[in-house]
């Protein structure tokens, strides 16, 4: 099979911003603190959608901070501006530009003066060529590199069903599908990335980074189970007569309370090594294993020369299809009954008629 990655959806990436913020690890960033310099940080975000990443981590890190966010999609360039600048640890207004290109053609004069590389969610969306050259390019920055919420190919939804795992297994097998550009790497990629960082002369830290889906997200539970579901079925259609009643078995789940699931990822951070530093080897959890002064900088014209093949920054879903475009006639939000049958007709849609979902792959 052969396809294409899909864009993310601003809507898709406000749901699960607060899921995205819970789940980041911050003793990651405690270790990450003793490598920072001195004065004014320099912060590239690889990927940044909407800014989730900047919103999250600036406040965490002390002193001025001018952040510059890479992004291909000007619509999701064009949202980070919208939302108030972050403000550090300290107190002191955060500064922020947006650049609108391809992150995978990025070159190293891209990062120059970079006192940090940052990126979340993005690497199973590259193939292994893209990826080894996103980690050239932060390891010649000669800078920390902070990478988030990388699938690592497993789901626990409880109460457990059979079904479950023939969906993981197929969803698995689209996160590494062909693409005209390439195999994508999906749950391989967190450890290719290792790989590539450690040959190249950096310490590498892996933590765990697990979304926790509990019943009072049950709106992004649905969302996020509909593209998983669709994924899966997209990449196996023998699957769709099955999925169906399946379907609403955990839809109902999810509406009630009764359903929690918990999707696997990896944090990892690179360090440029010393001589006084650790061992080379990667460093992992056992648990895991089984400028301007204005705040806000226009994006410049995309000047990005990369075929469209190349996967989108953040190439995460915008959601089933009726979610996103909301009628300004309606003053009440939907009910969780009419969220469920929104997202049942989307699935319905997707396995019955062979309706191309809208989204790509979902972390």
């Amino acid at each position: 099979m052969v396809s294409e990655p899909v864009r993310a959806g601003s809507d898709w990436l406000a749901l699960r911003e607060p899921a995205d913020a819970a789940a980041r690890s911050v003793e990651l960033v405690e270790e990450l603190l003793s490598f920072l310099p001195e004065g004014r940080l320099v912060v590239h975000d690889l990927g940044c959608g909407t800014g989730s990443m900047a919103r999250w981590l600036a406040p965490r890190l002390a002193g001025p901070q001018h952040w510059v966010l890479h992004d291909r999609d000007a619509a999701l360039l064009h949202r980070v501006g919208l939302t108030p600048p972050p403000v550090s640890s300290d107190g002191v207004e955060v500064t922020v530009e947006t650049r609108r290109g391809d992150i995978t053609r990025l070159e190293p004069v891209g990062l120059a003066g970079a006192s940090l590389v940052t990126a979340s969610a993005l690497l199973d969306m590259m193939t292994a060529e893209e990826l080894g050259r996103f980690v050239d390019v932060c390891a010649q920055a000669v800078c920390p590199v902070l990478v988030t919420l990388s699938v690592v190919g497993r789901v626990q939804l409880t109460p457990t069903d059979p079904f479950d795992r023939v969906v993981m297994n197929a969803f698995n097998a689209h996160q590494g599908r062909d693409i005209s550009g390439g195999r994508l790497l999906g749950s391989d990629a967190a450890r290719a990335a290792v790989a590539g960082f450690t040959a190249r002369g950096l310490d590498v830290t892996v933590r765990p980074s697990p979304w926790r889906l509990a019943p009072k997200l049950s709106e992004l539970m649905a969302e996020w189970f509909t593209g998983w579901l669709g994924a899966a079925t997209e990449q196996r259609p023998d699957l769709r007569e099955a999925a169906v009643p399946y379907a609403r078995r955990r839809l109902d789940e999810a509406a009630d309370g009764s359903l929690s699931v918990t999707v696997h990822h990896e944090d990892l951070l690179a360090v440029p090594r010393s001589p006084s530093r650790r061992s080379p080897a990667a460093v992992w959890t056992a648990a895991n294993r089984t400028s301007s002064t204005s705040a806000y900088a226009s994006p410049p014209a995309d000047t990005s020369t990369s075929s469209a093949s190349a996967p989108t920054t953040r190439g995460r879903s915008p959601g089933p299809p009726g979610l996103q475009q909301t009628s300004q006639a309606e003053l009440l939000p939907p009910t969780g009954a009419e969220r469920r049958r929104t997202h049942l007709a989307a699935i319905t849609a997707t396995l019955l008629w062979s309706v191309k979902p809208c989204w790509a792959t979902f972390e």
